[in-house]
């Protein structure tokens, strides 16, 4: 079972952490095993990277799947749960800190403080988002993105939280794009994502001629 902790007791743990940078840390009980395989896979594929000079997207790309698989699997993990920020700062600061710290130091922005960018959670909702059915569906449909990506499709909550199927929709499209047209210069994501929470107030998108598959290709070719 997963814990919560407040936003006030996270500061607090992250205070304390901080002081002993993040060494000779206790763990709960029951976790062993979940976090053996969480970090032996961490730092599989930091030195796979390593070696092929891959980038840190590509590392948290990886991650993130392991991660969605083995929470899902271990702890039954849930929408429900992942909506629920006390169990997100549990995650980073009482049962993987070592692993958020590795990557992002003491940066109490992907620990607690910024909801939407607490490592874990970011990861989780990214690849639940994303997910076309299988881990290596969902990983062809990803692979060539960047970390820009992520913030754009996390961050992107609307009124009444995420549209999933609609998420994964765009994302299958993306994922399906020439990677000339991905580039970071032309932005197409980030503008996709913007049009679709101007268009999203005023159109449904299962509604709309062709369905939702048939809206999502109207937002890309807005752009053509």
């Amino acid at each position: 079972m997963i814990g919560e902790l407040s936003r006030k007791d996270a500061a607090e743990k992250f205070a304390e952490l901080s002081k002993r940078d993040f060494e000779n840390l206790s763990f709960p009980k029951g976790s062993d095993e979940f976090r053996k395989d969480i970090i032996e896979y961490s730092k599989s594929i930091k030195s796979t990277i390593a070696e092929s000079n891959g980038s840190m997207y590509e590392y948290d790309l990886r991650l993130g799947l392991y991660f969605y698989k083995k929470i899902n699997e271990v702890y039954n993990f849930s929408e429900r749960d992942a909506s629920q920020d006390g169990k997100w700062r549990y995650i980073s600061l009482v049962l993987l800190p070592d692993v958020v710290y590795s990557r992002w130091t003491a940066n109490e922005t992907r620990f607690f403080s910024h909801p939407t960018r607490i490592y874990f959670k970011s990861l989780w909702w990214y690849i639940h988002l994303s997910w076309q059915g299988s881990e290596e569906k969902t990983l062809e449909i990803l692979k060539n993105n960047t970390t820009d990506d992520v913030v754009q499709l996390v961050e992107r909550i609307g009124s009444l939280g995420y549209r999933i199927d609609l998420y994964r929709e765009i994302m299958n499209y993306y994922g399906n794009l020439e990677v000339s047209r991905k580039g970071r210069s032309a932005g197409i994501f980030r503008k996709v994502m913007k049009l679709n929470t101007t268009r999203g107030k005023m159109i449904e998108p299962a509604l709309h001629n062709g369905g939702t598959r048939g809206y999502v290709k109207e937002l890309f070719d807005y752009f053509d």
